[in-house]
């Protein structure tokens, strides 16, 4: 047990470094997007299906074709870091994609307690965590700082139960569609 718990606090320290340099990059401009043509409904299909978290069911709904100029990877990471931290706090994840006006959408909604009244605001700032559950408070302020960098913007907010989807975290990536 000693073990596994040392596994674990390994794995747990290699992705926050991994994190912290990726945000370095980041912010320095050392990485820059490298865009093509992607399909957002394609790259949340594939994170649902990819993502495994102990005790937690990742779903992607049905979307319509959607297209955008972007980075595969770090719209994938984007997705990937949201959906994990979601599925870290709920049982039941959900991952869709739409377009509103000129802009394609990326929801993340989830069954867990929501975002912290107290927090919501920050949740995309560095090293900011909304309960004591893993990370060091990277991963959305890495995923906020790649979509800017595609143009676009992150939002959080609570949800209220409704007959498809019980109340909890829902978290929206908006990046700009190109005609």
């Amino acid at each position: 047990q000693a073990l596994t718990e040392i596994l674990d606090a390994s794995d747990r320290t290699t992705a926050s470094v991994g994190e912290l340099l990726e945000f370095a990059r980041l912010e320095s401009g050392q990485a820059e997007p490298r865009v093509g043509p992607l399909r957002l409904d394609l790259v949340v299909e594939e994170v649902a299906a990819s993502v495994r978290v102990d005790g937690a069911t990742i779903l992607a709904e049905p979307g319509e074709l959607l297209v955008v100029e972007a980075d595969y990877n770090l719209i994938r990471q984007v997705v990937d870091n949201i959906a994990r931290n979601a599925a870290a706090r709920a049982e039941h994840v959900w991952l869709s994609t739409s377009v509103d006006k000129n802009d394609a959408l990326i929801e993340v909604a989830d069954d867990g307690p929501g975002f912290d009244e107290q927090i919501i605001d920050h949740v995309f700032e560095r090293f900011r965590r909304g309960d004591r559950s893993g990370g060091v408070g990277l991963g959305m302020a890495v995923a906020r700082r790649i979509v800017e960098l595609h143009g676009g913007t992150c939002d959080a907010s609570n949800r209220t139960t409704d007959d498809n989807h019980p109340g909890g975290a829902v978290v929206t990536v908006r990046l700009p569609m190109h005609n």
